[in-house]
């Protein structure tokens, strides 16, 4: 009954979800990780790719004339995020980056960002060669003191082949607004000041999913009050 009951209540409630992956190859040998990984050495090809929370997501690839290799890496989060110093409607501006580039010019590498909420809205930053975003003043509505679930991206990848007598480089990355953080700005896209916000791992609770909750912590308790019960009642 009591594993039956966890079940019950795991999925009665929605949870977080949370993904890492990174990848590298080496003269056609491929190796995967959780959060790190590297391969192959500087004498003829290798690849590095690392991911996480607190430093986003990196690649970096290189490769002797006549080897190849690769990288990749990736980061999704649903986060709850807060925002507090104020009332009523405003905007967050998350504060994202992304990078890509190579020492030989060839540029087979790019850093890519993304944060979206469930309504649809949110933005993003790449960078190949050059960095661009559409992230502004209006990229995420929020009521102040009511949370709101978004969902962060990253991905960083690139691949380096030598050729010509040339040593092939290239390197890439990205991260998002768990390490950027937000700008906040009013309806008439002037800057908010004294604006605090919180963001942690997880998801804001659907209505319908609160009674089911309740309802399963009271069949709890009242599957132990009856247990106890019968563990005190006389012989």
């Amino acid at each position: 009954m009591h594993r039956l009951l966890i079940v019950f209540l795991a999925t009665g409630i929605s949870g977080f979800s949370a993904s890492f992956g990174v990848e590298v190859t080496c003269n056609g040998m491929n190796y995967f990780g959780y959060d790190s990984v590297s391969c192959g050495s500087f004498l003829t090809a290798f690849a590095d790719a690392e991911t996480s929370p607190s430093g986003g997501v990196s690649v970096d690839v290189g490769a002797a004339p006549g080897y190849s290799s690769s990288a990749s890496a990736s980061f999704t989060e649903d986060y709850v995020l807060t925002m507090t110093g104020g009332s009523g409607a405003a905007f967050a501006e998350p504060s994202m980056g992304a990078y890509g580039g190579a020492f030989d010019n060839d540029f087979r590498a790019a850093g890519y960002a993304t944060v979206s909420n469930s309504s649809g809205y949110g933005c993003y930053v790449e960078g190949f060669k050059i960095t661009t975003t559409n992230c502004n003043d209006r990229s995420l509505p929020f009521v102040f003191n009511t949370p709101q679930t978004i969902t962060v991206s990253e991905e960083a990848g690139g691949s380096a082949i030598g050729a010509d007598g040339v040593f092939g480089y290239e390197f890439s990355g990205a991260w998002g607004p768990e390490i950027g953080g937000f700008a906040f700005f009013n309806a008439q896209g002037q800057r908010l000041d004294g604006v605090s916000y919180t963001l942690v791992p997880g998801v804001v609770p659907e209505p319908g999913t609160l009674p089911l909750a309740g309802g399963g912590i009271a069949c709890a308790a009242l599957i132990a009050l009856r247990r106890r019960r019968r563990t005190h009642s006389p012989a």
